[in-house]
């Protein structure tokens, strides 16, 4: 495989994951390559442009900080991109989202029926993808083990998905049923992209249990810093993404408003359950969020938030002293709100 610039011969000050967009968007352009194909057509609108990609980066940092192959790495790392490139494209689906990374949605834009085909083919391509690492000279065992945990993550990301929907307007779901549905929907994908980065380098059990509890903490922590987003100012609003309305449009619990929820009056409390039901108008939301404040449910989530980022952060300390877990450190504390 022809890498350009080279991720196997990256410097230490330049990171690998910044030299693998450049990659990426080829590598998705070859596997998709018919312009005159619908399939591939909607695979590329789906894939490319690309977003932060925080999965493949986080994944290709986790692997140089032990000292694995990038030019092996690469491929998975593009492969993990694809599949929660179809998990984007289910969930905005699911959603009613109409618009990510600033353009229509797939199913916004092509219709429902070709968004779910895509998304499928996605997944499907996903697992093609790490199977053909074999030519990169990667042991079959250990790409079986590769794929068996990149399937396993896709059902408990079901699970997860499932246990949301049935979370829907209710409001007393409390933090333990939250927490377990991030844990399954958010914070598997990202435990499986470190555990993998472990099994490629053929990591001891302690690194490969400490990098697997830092991909969890982090997934919390992310999903922890996604439910902020709509109460943190105007400064975030305009991130790429899913649109900031989306949860309460769904009337799905986040963390601040369970917490709020638990420091609320019984008069407050249905005030809150009021005005999370018909949250949908900019006028309620705005009341939403400044009870929510007056409660100091925000600065609590703020504090969560902070605690996960800083418990990951520990985990970091087990591996190797290099560039790379401090560049590990800054995708880390980049979660915080601070």
């Amino acid at each position: 495989m022809n890498l350009d610039p080279p991720l196997h011969s990256a410097a230490p000050e330049r990171s690998p994951a910044a030299l693998f967009s450049r990659y990426y968007t080829r590598r998705a352009e070859e596997l998709w390559p018919r312009t005159d194909d619908a399939l591939d057509s909607l695979a590329r609108y789906a894939l490319l442009p690309h977003g932060k990609l925080l999965r493949p980066r986080l994944f290709l940092l986790c692997v140089a900080a032990l000292g694995g192959d990038l030019a092996q790495a690469s491929v998975i790392a593009a492969a993990l991109e694809s599949h929660h490139t179809a998990s984007l494209v289910h969930d905005d689906l699911i959603d009613g989202d109409a618009e990510r990374r600033g353009r229509p949605s797939v199913h916004a834009r092509f219709g429902t029926d070709q968004a779910l085909l895509v998304g499928d083919a996605l997944v499907c391509r996903s697992f093609a993808d790490v199977a053909d690492c074999r030519g990169e000279g990667l042991a079959p065992q250990l790409l079986l083990d590769i794929i068996v945990l990149a399937g396993n993550t896709g059902v408990e990301i079901c699970r997860g998905q499932l246990l949301e929907d049935r979370m829907r307007t209710d409001l007393a779901c409390g933090l333990d049923t939250y927490l377990a549905m991030v844990t399954l929907k958010t914070a598997a994908l990202l435990r499986a992209t470190c555990r993998m980065a472990a099994l490629l380098t053929g990591a001891d059990p302690e690194i490969t249990a400490a990098l697997t509890a830092y991909g969890e903490t982090l997934g919390v922590a992310f999903q922890m810093r996604d439910d902020l987003l709509p109460y943190r100012g105007q400064d975030v609003r305009s991130q790429p993404g899913k649109p900031m309305a989306s949860d309460l449009r769904n009337r799905r619990p986040t963390l601040p408003l369970l917490l709020a929820v638990e420091r609320a009056t019984p008069r407050q409390a249905r005030q809150l359950r009021r005005l999370f039901l018909r949250g949908e108008g900019r006028r309620a939301r705005r009341r939403l969020t400044a009870l929510m404040h007056e409660l100091k449910a925000v600065e609590a989530a703020v504090g969560m938030l902070d605690a996960y980022v800083e418990t990951a952060r520990t985990h970091l300390n087990r591996l190797p002293d290099t560039s790379h877990r401090e560049q590990l450190h800054r995708l880390t504390y980049a979660m915080s709100t601070s």
